[in-house]
């Protein structure tokens, strides 16, 4: 009964390593989507927006006194 209990923990230790393994490989395939965007097939680097490309959201300014609150 000892012999068997220590052949499960050995058989645990083991998977233990082996899935921290398989998870600390794909923690770096997460890094490396997340940390270096592709670039575009033209060659230029898309990883931050052309100021063209942001939208102004901000209300337009109006000489009227009325307070918007939505």
């Amino acid at each position: 009964a000892l012999e068997e209990l220590i052949a499960s923990y050995e058989r645990g230790a083991k998977l233990i390593s082996h899935c921290e393994s398989v998870l600390d490989g794909a923690r770096k395939r997460l890094e490396l989507i997340t940390l270096k965007p592709k670039p575009s097939e033209d060659g230029n680097d898309q990883s931050k927006p052309e100021i063209s490309d942001i939208k102004d959201d901000s209300p337009t300014t109006s000489n009227d006194d009325e307070i918007r609150l939505f």
